[in-house]
């Protein structure tokens, strides 16, 4: 094994902190081997915006930046938030999801890593950065 490969314990759905705990309990000579843990926070607000009352656009899995920093404390490393994203068909709301997710993780991590998913339309649809004619969508405003 190299020291410089990172090792990061993967894909954990946001809701699932008792299974890290859980894994921890099990083998924290194992777990203390990881670098960092992934976590997919799908349907979080960022900072409450959209957690209701946002048409069906509605972010009701709980706060963004709550999630992170809980498995943040519960692990003692660094979170990834490996994938997140959002099925819309709404461009301006997607972007505006987008914008503010990268907010939030910028402020709390200084942005080590957070991964949107998808690319394209084609991979699933209305969750891409592109739509199905590989035409970048509103989302571009973000960056």
């Amino acid at each position: 094994m190299s020291s410089g490969t990172k090792v990061i314990m993967g894909g954990m759905a946001s809701g699932q902190i008792k299974y890290l705990q859980h894994v921890m309990q099990a083998n924290l000579t194992g777990f203390s081997k990881i670098d960092a843990v992934g976590l997919h926070p799908y349907g979080a607000s960022p900072d409450g915006w959209c957690a209701s009352g946002c048409g069906g656009n509605n972010l009701t899995t709980g706060n963004l930046a709550t999630k992170i920093t809980d498995y943040r404390t519960t692990a003692g490393k660094p979170i990834w938030v490996t994938e997140i994203g959002t099925g819309c068909g709404d461009q301006a709301w997607q972007a505006e999801y987008l914008t503010r997710s990268f907010t939030v993780f910028a402020a709390i991590y200084k942005c080590q890593l957070l991964s949107w998913y998808a690319w394209i339309d084609t991979m699933n649809p209305d969750f891409g950065l592109m739509d199905g004619q590989g035409e970048i969508k509103t989302v571009r405003n973000c960056f």
